[in-house]
């Protein structure tokens, strides 16, 4: 199942991003805050919190991030205030900007946010571009290939991006502070985009029935 954990707060008054959870480890996370607070890690579920040395992060909007299954060094994050895909490396001290590997299966479109999801034995990251093109990697970001696609919805820069557990075929999407919600459930080769009655922050996907 996918790995929870409790993150407390850290810096003082500095505000945070979202912390990047991994799914195969509860222990180990890392924290990014705005405000030039320095970024953190820990390895034992935020009960102790180490600065990264050589923070290269700044002010880095996340729009998904997910650690590497297989090595807690490793990460990736869509930086939704610049449409950019990095992976972190060397235990976040390094940045490089991956979206050479993506852009071209989004159609030209930027990352806009990003999701990984288990499945049975392999744990592929979805990738979703600015108006819901989607690229999959099915070997930790190192290549992508495009899915399926046929209609475009909204542009947005910053999108919330999540799956059902129980199917990956069910997958739902929203920009960020606004009220365009779109769900798949044919794994974005379509879309049923519709508007709600409130500006979006966040999403979750659960079985009714």
């Amino acid at each position: 199942g996918f790995a929870t954990a409790t993150v407390k707060t850290v810096a003082g008054s500095h505000s945070l991003d979202y912390p990047i959870l991994g799914l195969a480890n509860a222990n180990d996370l890392y924290i990014l805050t705005f405000n030039s607070g320095g970024s953190y890690r820990s390895a034992d579920a935020a009960a102790t919190l180490t600065p990264i040395a050589t923070n290269p992060w700044g002010q880095t909007h996340m729009a998904g991030s997910y650690i590497h299954p297989l090595n807690p060094e490793v990460f990736w994050l869509v930086d939704g205030n610049n449409q950019m895909l990095f992976e972190g490396s060397n235990g976040g001290q390094v940045r490089t900007n991956i979206n050479s590997r993506v852009t071209a299966t989004l159609g030209g479109q930027n990352p806009a946010g990003m999701l990984m999801r288990v499945e049975g034995d392999d744990m592929p990251i979805l990738v979703i571009g600015t108006t819901g093109r989607l690229a999959e990697s099915r070997d930790f970001a190192q290549t992508f290939t495009a899915l399926a696609f046929s209609n475009i919805l909204s542009g947005s820069n910053r999108r919330a991006f999540v799956g059902l557990a129980e199917d990956p075929q069910v997958l739902a999407t929203a920009s960020y502070s606004s009220n365009d919600l779109a769900v798949s459930l044919d794994r974005g080769a379509s879309w049923q985009q519709r508007s709600v009655g409130c500006n979006i922050r966040g999403l979750a996907l659960t079985r009714t029935s």
